[in-house]
């Protein structure tokens, strides 16, 4: 989550975060002024404040202000823990372990470094998972084996590299070159050594730097490479004011090493003097005393070498081992070359042989270290082998799922080029089909010759064919692209039922058959898409009506579970069960569907997308030669209460009441045939190809409409400002059809205008008279 949203811009404040960080590694000194403009530049109490608190604690633990650093502590975590920022609250706990790690409390130390580290450390950051590998080293450094130190020093290096951070990289691998020192694995030691103090080398002279030579010059000076050791030790004095307090007793103790190992006694006794003074407490220790032993001897002092050896052995029993086995054979050698030197020989062999006791213990360490970092080598080879692993299948998943997405590309666009000349098609095939059916409509209300009125009525069945098969094309177009979303509303289905069998009915085959609708007592109001319903129900109605042969159809509404169950049963030729299977499939047609020529086999599939789509399902009984029952099944959440405002039907008038149309279409063809209908039923109608035109023509005429039918495209462009313009002109109430064969042309209209009606075209002539009825008398 990013948290840097407030007053400096988020990159700049990820810029102070990260040279916080930095400096933490490179210069404490220079955390403060880093922190004072992350706290003075964000928003007070934010997560990006609470990190400029954050580093300021940081700041006054490495100036050993503890009471200032759980203060600034506290105040951080508050924060953190006010956003939940897991991170941050890690990194207070963090903090908190290495104080105790200082104080030498391991059980607090331990407590708390468990509670910084969560579930997953890939949940945090470069930075802090870095910071969580340090504190482990830090604990181990202070409360476990060098050998557990170099494992985990192991794994910080491969967090200190993620930072990309070569301070840090340095200062990590100058640390674990220091640590195969300390077990006189010098070989793995001095390749480590190097190669940080190289990467060092960039900050001289800073906090990595300083670290990293002092563990190289440790390196060269337990390999008594005089030369080596005195050019680091010489490049690192001059800066040594520099150097962080609590180490500087011992860079001057490894400067004195380098200075003896050279033969410069009386530097090396000046720089033994300055260690032990920056003391903590003033007193010596083994490695200090070491030292000073070696020099006594090199001058020629050998009792009093002999003498501070012995105070040295004196400290620890004879049956344990020295604390330090390098300290131990440096002050055992020591004490046998100065016994030889005063003649005590059975003094000095006495001590060599326990040197020689812990140069074994030397060798047995160096080779466990080895040894360790065989195993860790090994282990993160084998983690790097697991990773790369991982990588390239990775890898090969984005791959493969580029190319699926590539393939999907494709396929929405073929889709979307489909839909389009499905659209553009269907638009242009769409307005001679409505004129044709409008003309065919008028020669049947014009004519009684039998002939004439059935040829009509022919052209009208043929032209509703193929108005159901642009339906069915657009319709899966539409689906196929999404651009189908329902709008739920509260609706009554029995009302709609019994209207769609109503209409159904007279299209029976035959006069003896029945389109019977099963009621049921009590309301049936469902919250759903209700175009979206009508659809599906019409479509099954329709199919009935279709294969009812000479038996009769049952619509009806059962009670389901919870729900209900809207069955349409009819008598026809059946389906088989093999063919059950592929009944919603697109384009499928089942053998009993004689005539071909009434449709693609596309209604049934797209009945059970929008039956999907709704949340609904569907389901189909049948046997060859005992009918069909197909069942829409809606569930009881869908099941809504009757509408507090209903339509009043004593508004509502007659169809054959006489109305003044306005009809807008850039065809003639489609406008003139809609005009003649129209007059036909006894309507008064003006025309135009545009608004503009109608206008004119109803100055001219003394028009004015009580209803407007108009086409969605005219002339490049859409009908709604058109619409806008007349209902400017006659008021925002005037009633609205609009007619299109355009698939998207309904969810344009409907986002500009909440009440005008839709048809698709070509427009069944009962659709339009069904409109027309539905007018209030006050239009």
């Amino acid at each position: 989550m990013n948290v840097f949203h407030n007053l400096a811009s988020e990159s700049e404040i990820h810029a102070l975060h990260r040279s916080a960080w930095e400096a933490r590694f490179r210069d404490p000194s220079k955390i403060d002024p880093i922190a004072d403009r992350i706290i003075g530049e964000t928003t007070v109490e934010s997560v990006a404040q609470a990190w400029g608190y954050w580093h300021r604690a940081v700041s006054f633990r490495f100036k050993r202000d503890i009471i200032a650093m759980h203060a600034t502590l506290a105040t951080a975590e508050a924060v953190f823990r006010a956003h939940a920022e897991a991170s941050g609250i890690a990194m207070c706990r963090e903090q908190l372990a290495r104080q105790r790690v200082n104080e030498g409390d391991e059980v607090a130390a331990r407590s708390l470094a468990a509670e910084a580290t969560p579930a997953s450390r890939n949940a945090l950051g470069v930075w802090e998972r870095f910071a969580l590998c340090d504190l482990d080293v830090a604990i181990a450094t202070r409360f476990s084996t060098p050998e557990t130190t170099i494992r985990l020093l192991s794994r910080a290096i491969i967090a200190a590299r993620e930072t990309n951070d070569a301070a840090v990289i340095a200062q990590t691998l100058s640390m674990l070159a220091g640590k195969h020192a300390e077990l006189n694995n010098y070989e793995t030691a001095l390749a480590n050594g190097r190669e940080a103090f190289e990467l060092a080398s960039a900050f001289k002279p800073g906090t990595a730097w300083y670290i990293s030579a002092l563990n190289l010059l440790l390196i060269y000076n337990g390999m008594r490479n005089a030369t080596a050791a005195l050019s680091v030790a010489e490049e690192l004095m001059p800066f040594d004011e520099q150097i962080f307090l609590p180490i500087r007793e011992q860079s001057n103790l490894l400067y004195a090493r380098a200075h003896l190992l050279n033969g410069d006694l009386p530097k090396a006794q000046t720089l033994l003097d300055r260690s032990r003074k920056l003391a903590p407490t003033q007193t010596q220790s083994y490695a200090w005393s070491d030292a000073q032993a070696a020099l006594f001897h090199a001058e020629g002092k050998f009792q009093r070498a002999k003498e501070l050896c012995t105070e040295i052995i004196r400290d620890v029993a004879p049956e344990k081992m020295m604390l330090s086995p390098s300290v131990a054979v440096r002050t055992f050698r020591t004490a046998a070359r100065s016994a030889e030197a005063l003649g005590d020989t059975v003094a000095a062999l006495d001590y060599e042989r326990r040197a020689v006791a812990y140069v074994e213990v030397e060798f047995g360490r160096a080779a466990l270290a080895r040894r360790v970092a065989l195993e860790v080598e090994f282990d993160l080879d084998r983690e790097r082998a697991a990773r790369d692993d991982a990588d390239r299948k990775r890898a090969e998943s984005e791959a493969e799922r580029a190319r699926l997405d590539e393939l999907n590309h494709k396929l929405d666009a073929a889709l979307q080029t489909r839909t389009r000349f499905l659209a553009a098609a269907s638009h242009d095939l769409r307005q001679p089909a409505h004129a044709l059916a409008l003309y065919a409509a008028a020669l049947e209300h014009e004519t009684s010759r039998p002939a004439l009125v059935d040829l009509s009525k022919r052209m009208r069945a043929t032209v509703g064919s193929l108005s159901n098969m642009f339906d069915g094309l657009l319709e899966l177009a539409r689906l196929d692209a999404g651009a189908v979303q329902p709008q739920p509303d509260v609706f009554d289905l029995q009302e709609l039922l019994s209207r769609l069998c109503s209409e159904y009915g007279d299209r029976l085959s035959r006069p003896s058959l029945l389109l019977k609708f099963r009621r049921r007592s009590s309301d049936v109001f469902l919250q759903s898409d209700a175009t979206l319903v009508e659809r599906i129900l019409r479509n099954l109605i329709g199919n009935a009506v279709k294969y009812a042969g000479n038996g009769n159809i049952l619509v009806a509404v059962r009670k389901r579970g919870g729900g209900v169950a809207i069955e349409v049963r009819d008598a026809g030729p059946g389906i088989s069960t093999s063919e059950q299977r592929h009944v919603f499939d697109e384009f499928f047609r089942a053998a009993s569907a004689s005539d071909r020529r009434d449709g693609l086999g596309l209604g049934l599939s797209i009945v059970e997308r929008f039956t999907r789509l709704l949340g609904m399902e569907i389901s189909l009984r049948s046997a060859p030669g005992r009918g069909s029952t197909f069942s829409l099944i809606v569930p009881g959440a869908m099941l809504g209460a009757r509408p507090l405002v209903t339509v009043d039907s004593g508004l509502q008038r007659a169809a054959l009441e006489s109305r003044h149309i306005a009809v807008i279409d850039d065809d003639s063809d489609a406008r003139e045939s809609m005009a003649l209908l129209l007059r036909q039923w006894g309507h008064v109608c003006v025309t135009g190809a545009s608004a503009a035109a109608l206008q004119t023509e109803s100055e001219q005429q003394r028009f004015s409409p009580d209803a407007l039918i108009c086409d969605f495209q005219l002339d490049g462009r859409t009908a709604l400002d058109d619409i806008a313009a007349l209902r400017r002109m006659f008021g925002d109430g005037l009633p609205v059809l609009v007619v299109s064969g355009s698939h998207d042309a309904q969810a344009s209209v409907e986002a500009r205008f909440a009440d005008v009606a839709f048809l698709s075209k070509p427009v069944r002539p009962l659709r339009l008279k069904s409109w027309i009825s539905s007018l209030s008398s006050d239009a």
